[in-house]
């Protein structure tokens, strides 16, 4: 059976498999050999990627990380398998789109992707990508062990409680869970000028309440101090 088409259905067929192939497939191939191929590096918990330098530096605190981590949580729950951790030059923002983050800059210094995926900045200092890549692998394990139903108060304050750990590379140190001074000063500041939350507000609060663009800070801060003295 012998197909004809007239001219301007051939037109129309070439240019539309043009379109599909040059926005469809050719930047799945560009970028899926880009962001998803051999990692630069590996341990048996987690997979760098963008930056072989980083990667040797930083995963090895990483790894202690997640050991330090599990032992604040219950012994029955599920941990979490292999992450990926992929290093930019650019800031970055948040989104669930893979391909927005290498595309996009902001004032974001890291994302959590597709659940198992963290995207951190070169651009920040060294002490800041090591509190971001923390505070969202925090996100991530209390995620996957206890499910998305999880107060905000304990997701946002156990992810500030492990943020301010602190790494020392000159001696192999890892302190796990440092207090946050600048949220004790904040609190206390607030403190003293119109009062503190009452707790049950603090356990009640919503999402959509509890990122209020002027309440965010005094909600984290709150947040991170129950989970600290807890």
């Amino acid at each position: 059976m012998n197909l004809c088409f007239s001219k301007r259905t051939q037109i129309f067929l070439s240019t539309f498999f043009f379109l599909f192939a040059t926005f469809i497939l050719f930047p799945q191939i560009l970028f899926g050999k880009k962001n998803e191929g051999k990692p630069d590096y590996q341990t048996k918990y987690f997979r760098f990627y963008h930056s072989p330098e980083k990667a040797h530096e930083m995963a090895p605190y990483f790894e202690r990380f997640r050991k330090e981590y599990y032992k604040l949580l219950p012994k029955w729950v599920r941990q979490a398998p292999q992450i990926s951790i992929y290093f930019t030059q650019e800031k970055v923002f948040l989104s669930h789109n893979f391909q927005e983050v290498f595309q996009n800059c902001s004032s974001q210094e890291g994302a959590i992707l597709e659940s198992k995926k963290i995207i951190l900045s070169l651009k920040a200092p060294t002490w800041k990508i090591y509190q971001k890549g923390f505070h969202l692998l925090s996100h991530i394990y209390l995620g996957y062990s206890l499910g998305k139903n999880i107060p905000l108060w304990l997701n946002e304050g156990l992810a500030e409680f492990c943020g301010g750990s602190l790494v020392q590379n000159f001696q192999n140190l890892l302190a796990f869970g440092l207090p946050r001074y600048s949220y004790l000063l904040y609190l206390l500041k607030i403190r003293d000028r119109k009062g503190l939350p009452l707790i049950e507000d603090i356990l009640e609060l919503s999402y959509s309440r509890f990122f209020l663009k002027n309440f965010f800070l005094l909600h984290r801060s709150f947040s991170w101090l129950l989970v600290h003295y807890l």
